[in-house]
């Protein structure tokens, strides 16, 4: 099972077109959004574009809650966690929030293969003892070069897509 995982799209609706081009050619299963997805218009073209699970936390600027509750209703295929979710997907167990303090506990549980989060905008991928810590970095491309992640939840590798790369 291959999952796109993104975080931090902050409304850059050019740089989420990119991705969700990319990923309709792909054999992707579903997708996580770490937070700070910011409007419900985001939201609904996520659920729009790609017509498979979207598993989706709030950030901290994620300021219309009620709007994107609202949304998340209307499409079977969003799934929303409020601020930390956790779920099994292709056997494996994995939890995903926005921030990186509260992401690092939830990994130090051991609970989970992997754990994904956004908010520093940085793409960082470390092991917290059997599990994969991840920060597919920021689709906005604010502060640092647009990226998102794939992973294979078979093999447990991950890759990191520069989405400047996307349109060559």
């Amino acid at each position: 099972m291959i999952i796109a995982v993104i975080a931090d799209s902050h409304d850059n609706e050019a740089n989420i077109h990119l991705a969700l081009h990319y990923l309709a050619s792909l054999p992707v299963d579903a997708m996580i959004h770490c937070g700070d997805i910011c409007t419900p218009e985001t939201l609904k073209l996520l659920a729009r574009e790609f017509p498979k699970p979207i598993h989706v936390v709030y950030g901290n600027v994620d300021y219309d809650r009620a709007g994107l509750d609202k949304m998340l209703s209307r499409y079977p295929d969003l799934h929303g966690y409020g601020d930390s979710g956790a779920l099994e997907l292709g056997g494996i167990n994995v939890a995903f929030n926005h921030f990186p303090k509260e992401a690092k506990q939830l990994a130090a549980t051991g609970k989970y293969g992997f754990v994904f989060y956004g908010h520093t905008h940085k793409p960082w991928e470390e092991k917290i003892g059997t599990t994969t810590l991840l920060n597919p970095g920021t689709l906005s491309g604010m502060w640092y070069k647009a990226t998102f992640a794939l992973v294979d939840l078979k093999t447990g590798k991950a890759t990191l897509k520069l989405v400047e790369q996307l349109i060559k």
